[in-house]
């Protein structure tokens, strides 16, 4: 009698899978995944690792990024194009020399190199740390509120810290990606069929947001939200692509309007 008494203790431990199991099968069986974070403790390793695995791939990609002579050159360029843009119409008009434009233009950039190398670095961490808890949110909300199968908000934050994971695989692949082609916009998607990438053209804009790894952790949101609430497979996915679209599209539209609104000021049309 005494012998059996510590079986029904161990059996329910035995059933956890380890971390490092969760981080690997999330990317081939990621409803087993969720389905053990739906049934288990809270457990908050299953967001904070994946974000820091994500911090520490974007970090390798940036540095190789910005080692490439070829993008270094594509960043000043750009920055010249725009800078230049801006400064014609005073030019244009007598009230600046183009000597004097240029030297605004040297001193921008640098400025400018070190506020992206930073931004690249610091980016992912702000990411890493702003991803799970807004995506968790979002789930929450359309599970509790949405589809009225509520769940515990740390559930949700867990399920897309998990898709952290599927992120630093894309930042690495973006990262090699950039550096092999020596183009500061190359990425896994549609964009790589355009031979010249226009930042003002919306279309390339689109393409360029198509990403494999995007959508691949928008299928996994769908699959947590999936088995976190208990509703079909379909009805998640509409939920998480549909906001998805709609928080993409609202800061298209935003940026689309400061562009216009620069070139209004500036006198571009």
């Amino acid at each position: 009698m005494n012998n059996e008494a510590p079986l029904p203790v161990d059996a329910p431990a035995s059933s956890q899978s380890s971390l490092a199991a969760r981080l690997t099968n999330v990317l081939v069986s990621p409803g087993e995944v969720y389905a053990e974070v739906k049934s288990s403790p809270v457990c908050h390793a299953n967001w904070w690792v994946p974000g820091l695995l994500f911090v520490l791939a974007s970090w390798c990609a940036a540095a190789l990024m910005f080692s490439n002579p070829g993008i270094k050159q594509q960043m000043a360029d750009m920055q010249d194009k725009v800078l230049q843009q801006r400064f014609q119409p005073q030019i244009d008009s007598g009230k600046m020399t183009q000597a004097q434009a240029d030297q605004v233009k040297a001193s921008t950039t640098k400025l400018t190199g070190i506020v992206q190398i930073v931004g690249g670095f610091v980016g992912p961490m702000i990411n890493a740390a702003a991803t799970p808890f807004w995506g968790g949110f979002l789930l929450w909300l359309g599970g509790t509120w949405i589809f009225r199968r509520p769940f515990d908000y740390m559930k949700g934050v867990e399920a897309v810290g998990l898709t952290m994971v599927v992120l630093a695989v894309g930042a690495l692949v973006k990262g090699l990606l950039c550096t092999a082609m020596g183009s500061l916009f190359a990425a896994p998607s549609p964009i790589l069929l355009v031979k010249d990438y226009d930042p003002t053209n919306a279309l390339h804009n689109s393409l360029i947001m198509l990403d494999v790894f995007v959508i691949w952790g928008l299928v996994l949101r769908a699959v947590g939200l999936a088995k976190l609430s208990d509703i079909s497979l379909a009805k998640a996915a509409a939920w998480a692509v549909g906001i998805w679209v709609f928080l993409t599209g609202g800061l298209f539209t935003v940026s689309w309007g400061f562009q216009k609104l620069l070139g209004a000021m500036t006198g571009q049309h």
